[in-house]
């Protein structure tokens, strides 16, 4: 990984001997699946006395966007840290092409003056709250660079973590806790779309109930990730369902499912080429979540152009997704599988999965896991606040104690993959034990 850390120490030197500086503001977007981790390593970059935060919803830990105040450097610098999390190929796109604007909480008087110490959440519904787009910094990606169209510019930085995934079904009574898929019926049940569920459970008893994938677009890395771990390819097509009611109540039963239409909006996948039906997924771990919260006995089929295929379908809906939404899936109802065999229990931070299960993936039993990258333009750090800022930022992501509710730090792995792959074969990085 480039890294400025020699310019950072340099600055902070410097600073603190001199003056406080001007504000500096600094734009983080990407991965969704790694926010809560994202917005602990912020605020632990910032000096204590002095950081004021706020947050979109009810919770630090899943916002879609936040907003930071405080100082760095002993309070010498003072800096805004804003985020939106667009997905990771979304964010690596715009770092990559500028062009690529994102909306953050604008930096106004009217926002800094609802930040608090302990954060204010809800931020976003507050009537004097306002919203820019603008140009982005920095990025986290659970994906590698060149597993995206995006390579215009070669980003600095890289793997800071591991992040590990799973596959999880709706609430159903079909399918218990922990009950084992394997890569083969993944890619079988990701590029057919569907399948009699007895191909997924072996139980003669479920051969007139199916099973449906559904997933994320091509501008998130989880979807880059399922793609790559089950051999379809970054690049490749993939047959997804939209579920409905689109709305995000968790409570509400599934009516319909339909192979993903083509002209969704935001939902579309078409970075790799044109737009074909089944390729499209939700834009958001947050509009997706909800959808694996949900009961599905009832269902009526639909074709891409929403034509009937098949009704009253006792149906179960899966995919993969980050450990961090898994649990939000478990707690609403769904339930998480064993992967090849091997069970990750998702646990919130600062728990974080358990030693046991982070040494299943330490040890390489289990593969469905991605480096969680930052990556920043080789310009950023041509501001030394910004490149004393990335240093204290890689610092804290890094921190066993801050990653493990999604994964592991770095050093607590004892096989790697290549930084420059996804989904791609071990190798015994250290002596196992």
């Amino acid at each position: 990984m480039k890294t400025h850390k020699f310019i950072a120490a340099a600055i902070i030197a410097a600073g603190v001997a001199g003056s406080a500086s001007a504000q500096t503001v600094i734009n983080i977007t990407g991965a969704t699946a790694f926010r809560q981790v994202a917005h602990q390593a912020i605020l632990d970059s910032l000096d204590l006395a002095n950081r004021t935060y706020g947050y979109a919803g009810s919770n630090i830990g899943n916002a879609g966007m936040a907003m930071f105040k405080g100082t760095i450097n002993a309070g010498v610098d003072e800096v805004i840290v804003r985020t939106s999390w667009s997905g990771s190929v979304a964010g690596i796109r715009a770092v990559v092409n500028q062009a690529n604007a994102v909306t953050y909480f604008a930096n106004t008087a009217n926002n800094t003056a609802l930040l608090t110490a302990n954060g204010t959440a809800n931020m976003n519904a507050t009537a004097t709250t306002a919203n820019e787009t603008t140009g982005n910094d920095i990025c986290f990606a659970d994906n590698a660079q060149e597993n995206t169209p995006f390579n215009a510019v070669t980003l600095s930085g890289g793997p800071v973590g591991v992040i590990v995934f799973v596959p999880v079904v709706n609430e159903t009574a079909s399918i218990t806790e922990g009950e084992s898929i394997s890569t083969l019926q993944l890619r079988r049940l990701m590029t057919a779309g569907k399948a009699p569920l007895q191909f997924i459970t072996g139980n003669s008893s479920h051969n007139n109930k199916k099973i449906y994938w559904t997933g994320r677009n091509d501008l998130s890395g989880t979807r880059v990730i399922y793609n790559a771990e089950m051999g379809v390819g970054a690049s490749g097509t993939v047959q997804q369902y939209l579920v409905y009611p689109t709305t995000t109540n968790a409570t509400v039963s599934v009516s319909d499912v339909r192979l993903w239409p083509t002209g969704d909006g935001n939902n579309v996948s078409n970075i790799w080429g044109s737009e074909t039906a089944g390729n499209g997924g939700y834009n958001s771990g947050g509009a997706l979540v909800p959808v694996l919260q949900r009961t599905s006995t009832s269902v009526t089929e639909r074709d891409s152009a929403n034509a009937s295929v098949a009704s009253a379908v006792d149906a179960v809906l899966c995919t993969v997704i980050s450990v961090q939404d898994a649990e939000d899936i478990q707690i609403g109802g769904g339930k998480v599988l064993a992967y090849n065999g091997v069970y990750i229990e998702p646990a919130a931070l600062p728990t974080g999965i358990s030693a046991t299960d982070r040494a299943k993936v330490a040890k390489g039993d289990y593969t469905l896991w991605s480096y969680e990258r930052l990556f920043y333009r080789d310009s950023v750090p041509d501001d030394t606040v910004k490149a004393a800022f990335i240093t204290l930022l890689e610092g804290q992501v890094t921190a066993s104690g801050n990653i493990g509710g999604n994964g592991l730090a770095i050093s607590d792995m004892r096989v790697s993959r290549s930084s420059s792959s996804d989904g791609g074969s071990l190798s015994v990085s250290l002596s196992l034990p």
